[in-house]
């Protein structure tokens, strides 16, 4: 059973894509190879992939993978007093943190050779996609609340609360771990 049961179309529909930058550094890396291979650990429903198609050429291979690790980091104040204190995951249990970085798997893997990118981004979020993104999550999704409509209209009232002109910033940085086999030039 998956933590993400239920929701799957929330989380294609609401999840965002890579940022344009992501992007061009993830197909800069890729200049000359012309059949790439490409590694998308928690895929997801493929937003990397989908944001990388149309800058990969038609021979590119791509492996994704998803274990449901727990992908998300916030929610929203008003989401605890629903769910309480400890992050759901799923109807059954909690989420816990990992007890290695992403970082140490890829050392002491055969693509111990990484690069991390850090890409700084800027979304623009409505209370409307805010709420289809956690719909779209193991902790928040419809089938976790016994009044899913009355979370959600609160919820929609603390995101107006929050917003200017309607509209919530989210500020972030997206990394990039480029791991490759160590016999491999670039």
């Amino acid at each position: 059973m998956s933590l993400f049961d239920s929701v799957e179309y929330h989380y294609a529909r609401h999840r965002p894509r890579l940022p344009d930058q992501a992007v061009q550094l993830l197909a800069h890396e890729l200049e000359g190879d012309e059949a790439p291979t490409l590694l998308d650990l928690g895929a997801g429903t493929g937003q990397v992939a989908l944001s990388m198609l149309p800058a990969l050429p038609p021979t590119a291979h791509l492996d994704l993978v998803d274990q449901d690790p727990g992908m998300l980091r916030t929610a929203l104040d008003e989401l605890q007093l629903h769910l309480g204190e400890d992050r759901r995951a799923g109807t059954t249990s909690t989420y816990r943190e990992p007890d290695r970085r992403y970082e140490d798997d890829l050392i002491d893997s055969a693509f111990s050779d990484i690069t991390e990118h850090r890409v700084p981004f800027t979304r623009a979020w409505t209370a409307r996609t805010v709420l289809g993104y956690l719909r779209s999550t193991s902790f928040a999704g419809p089938d976790l609340f016994t009044d899913h409509t009355a979370f959600e209209e609160q919820a929609h009232a603390l995101l107006l609360h929050h917003a200017q002109d309607e509209v919530l910033r989210e500020d972030g940085v997206f990394t990039v771990l480029l791991a490759r086999r160590p016999e491999v030039s670039r």
